[in-house]
């Protein structure tokens, strides 16, 4: 991870990027890298002021290549926490689009599933997690940590 924030503080180009890492590129795509470049010093903790007392619903995944979930949360419960509006829940199958792992990984099992099981799209708990927040919400509760 040194050397990839290293090439992205001098903005180097992808094919430096493919140089650097020896062709172990983890599955990081020229249009992925194009993303990470344009966006890994994205901060939005000022904007998260403002939920403070909101219910805020925080999901992480465990197989997140976009997002340091760590930190994320840390974040989130410095700012958020005190308000007690925070819920964090962990997806440790899930994709940074809360896909299963194993189903994201081939576009053939994506489009199957898709097709013959949509709810099975989706990392173990997740579709249930946010019914659960959002009913608790309804009966008028607030979030629970």
């Amino acid at each position: 991870s040194d050397t990839t924030r290293r090439l992205l503080e001098r903005h180097a180009t992808y094919e430096e990027y493919a140089k650097a890492m020896n062709g172990d590129l983890d599955g990081m795509t020229a249009d992925r890298w194009r993303f990470v470049s344009e966006n890994y010093t994205a901060d939005a903790t000022r904007d998260l002021d403002a939920l403070r007392g909101v219910p805020v619903l925080l999901a992480l995944a465990g197989h997140d290549l976009n997002v340091d979930t760590a930190d994320t949360e840390r974040v989130y419960r410095e700012v958020l926490d005190a308000g007690g509006g925070l819920t964090a829940k962990r997806y440790p199958d899930a994709t940074h689009s809360f896909l299963e792992h194993s189903i994201e990984r081939s576009d053939l099992k994506v489009a199957l599933t898709a097709l013959f099981s949509p709810r099975s799209l989706f990392a173990d708990g997740f579709l249930d997690g946010q019914r659960q927040f959002l009913e608790e919400l309804d009966r008028g509760g607030g979030a629970t940590p």
